[in-house]
């Protein structure tokens, strides 16, 4: 996938002169268009929400999710739109890219440049879109048990400092009673040995509790167990036992049930299994 995605150009055919827009655009749409760049939201269920809201304010009484779908629909076809299909592993949906025919087309009507979306602020934070909607999605996880006093996502409010001068960069830091109590990883299966190795390393440095968290169940059994067990042998499970350490694997879908997938507490260097047959009450 194409993480540079505000750089996608439209197709030749789908690209008019802004005066024929201009003589075909409906005030609705216009005004949905309005809505929709101004805000710098990129998912289409935020864009619809947006565009009902505003509706419901001007008191159209027409107005519901599936007119504001038209809507979209509408400027999708005229080319100033573009849908992406995404999932996180949690959830599928849509990202609604401002093509550059839009951008001008914004500049022309408004008078000013169009914000830039979330996902591009999202990509500048993060290794990929994909990996920022999935860290996106872990810290709504975590918002909506009501256990944390605050949660972060910025890699330079997460930038932890290490005894060797290094530092430590946790995806998503959250906070109990202002203080960090966990840090986790959001992981998507990128990584070689040697730099899961490292990170994992850094982490312990910082936690006797390491949190990873991955797409799915299937991600987490096949790309992310294997990796924890080769650092396991790396380290020595003696002395990840001697630093009580745990390491703790949740798919999304896990984590937001408060189930873990697997879980290393180093008696052994088999994992507790959150499910399945082998699943184990503790």
């Amino acid at each position: 996938m194409n993480n540079n995605l505000n750089n996608e150009s439209t197709n030749n055919e789908n690209v008019v002169f802004v005066p024929d827009i201009l003589e075909i655009f409906k005030p609705r749409d216009k005004e949905a268009f309005r809505i929709i760049v101004s805000s710098g939201v990129s998912e289409e269920k935020d864009a619809k929400e947006l565009i009902i809201d505003r509706f419901i304010e001007e008191k159209d009484k027409s107005i519901s999710s599936h007119t504001a779908y038209l809507h979209i629909k509408t400027l999708c076809d005229m080319g100033l739109l573009k849908k992406k299909r995404m999932s996180t592993g949690y959830r599928p949906f849509n990202i609604l890219l401002v093509t550059p025919l839009g951008q001008h087309l914004y500049r022309v009507l408004f008078r000013k440049e169009p914000p830039v979306q979330e996902h591009y602020k999202l990509l500048k934070e993060h290794s990929s879109i994909p990996h920022a909607y999935m860290i996106k999605d872990v810290k709504t996880v975590l918002e909506k048990t009501g256990n944390f006093s605050k949660i972060t996502m910025g890699r330079r409010e997460n930038r932890i400092p290490l005894y060797d001068g290094k530092s430590v960069i946790p995806d998503i830091i959250a906070y109990i009673n202002d203080k960090p109590a966990y840090f986790i990883e959001v992981e998507c299966g990128n990584h070689n040995q040697e730099q899961f190795n490292e990170k994992l390393n850094k982490l312990v440095g910082i936690t006797k509790t390491v949190i990873i968290v991955g797409r799915n169940r299937e991600d987490v059994t096949n790309l992310l167990k294997p990796q924890v067990d080769k650092y396991i042998k790396f380290k020595h499970l003696d002395v990840l036992k001697f630093s009580e350490t745990h390491i703790y694997l949740f798919s999304i879908t896990d984590l937001s049930r408060g189930k873990f997938t697997f879980h290393y507490d180093m008696s052994s260097d088999e994992p507790i299994y959150g499910f399945g047959r082998k699943a184990k009450e503790v």
